[in-house]
């Protein structure tokens, strides 16, 4: 259909992109337009890119499903990159069906990314017994409402018979905020270092800070956290030994008012910096009447795995859209106490 909006080079600095839900609240970001075209029933589903949580955040803003394959599924040719070694390209849709049916259809080897065509298969497959563990830690970092959220559902896998337990992979975690953030800003340095001198004035102030601050980032201190990651993915192998997926927040909470902030990105950090698939699914409402959304986290190269335990989530979950789909379908117009607001959404 067209090009939607992001952020100013898939980053922080906010977009003009409103929340489908209530037009004075943030749709997230960087994947802002795909997100509000996806809620209001523009599109059945749009691409997006993660480099910290810009697919997953604006996909639980919104109250659509977010994903973000394994690295290498989607190639990245043709995208402007933010970080190299983090990017990804995922995908918003109205359910998790759709989200399957997308990536059968962009999944493949792509000689412009050496990196792509390391997908597996998404052949239908029993799930069985699916071993939850949720990271309670991460609940604690958002407000009341993520956490309440996620203990709901996890009582919810429980009564259908799932094996659901606490797990505490914090300690990799917070190893894991620092090293993502010395990467991305040191990467993002690199790829504006010819054209941000020339444009200074010209950047929005977030991405010129940190496109700042990864100048200031040495060799030495790069290289490390490269190896922070690697062991992060050493040790978060080991914990899927126990469990199928991880069970946390989507996000801090619903969709912050206002639009001078996309929302803090903490909740996909972990999936991101560690190369994990990752889906976020539409969970409930906060009484302001905006989405909540759950996230699962699985193993590397496991999404067919995830797909299907997602499916089933949904299933359980079963939020009902119908009414904002409703509001925002073509003719319907803008709901009826935000008309004076501004029209364009995405």
């Amino acid at each position: 259909v067209g090009k939607t909006v992001t952020t100013e080079f898939a980053t922080f600095d906010p977009p003009p992109t409103r929340n489908p839900w209530n037009l004075r609240h943030t749709p997230g970001g960087s994947s802002a337009g795909s997100a509000a075209a996806v809620a209001a029933g523009m599109v059945r589903a749009a691409l997006g890119t993660q480099t910290a949580g810009s697919v997953v955040r604006p996909a639980a803003y919104c109250g659509v499903v977010g994903y973000v394959p394994s690295p290498g599924w989607i190639s990245r040719s043709g995208i402007y990159p933010c970080s190299w070694s983090l990017d990804r390209v995922g995908m918003l849709a109205r359910n998790v069906d759709d989200v399957a049916s997308i990536l059968d259809a962009v999944t493949d080897v792509d000689p412009l990314d050496p990196g792509s065509g390391s997908a597996g298969s998404l052949d239908e497959m029993d799930p069985g017994p699916v071993r939850v563990g949720v990271v309670g830690a991460m609940s604690a970092l958002g407000r009341p409402l993520g956490g309440r959220s996620v203990a709901s559902v996890a009582r919810r896998l429980g009564d259908q018979g799932w094996t659901v337990g606490n797990v505490d992979p914090w300690p990799y975690f917070e190893a894991g905020f620092a090293a993502h953030a010395t990467i991305m800003r040191a990467e993002m340095a690199a790829v504006h270092c010819e054209l941000y001198p020339r444009n200074r004035r010209r950047y929005a102030p977030r991405v010129a800070s940190i496109i700042e601050a990864g100048s200031r980032i040495k060799a030495p201190d790069y290289l490390r956290a490269q190896q922070v990651r690697g062991r992060y993915r050493s040790a978060l192998a080991k914990l899927f030994d126990r469990v199928d997926v991880l069970l946390l927040p989507s996000a801090t909470g619903p969709a912050e008012h206002g639009h001078a902030s996309i929302g803090d990105p903490v909740m996909s950090i972990p999936a991101t910096f560690g190369g994990l698939p990752s889906i976020t699914l539409p969970a409930t409402l906060s009484r302001g009447g905006l989405p909540l959304g759950v996230q699962l986290i699985a193993d590397i190269d496991h999404d067919a795995r995830l797909i299907q335990v997602a499916r089933q989530v949904e299933t359980l979950l079963a939020f009902d859209r119908s009414r904002l789909i409703e509001r925002w379908e073509p003719n319907g117009g803008l709901p009826a106490d935000q008309a004076s607001q501004d029209r364009s959404v995405q």
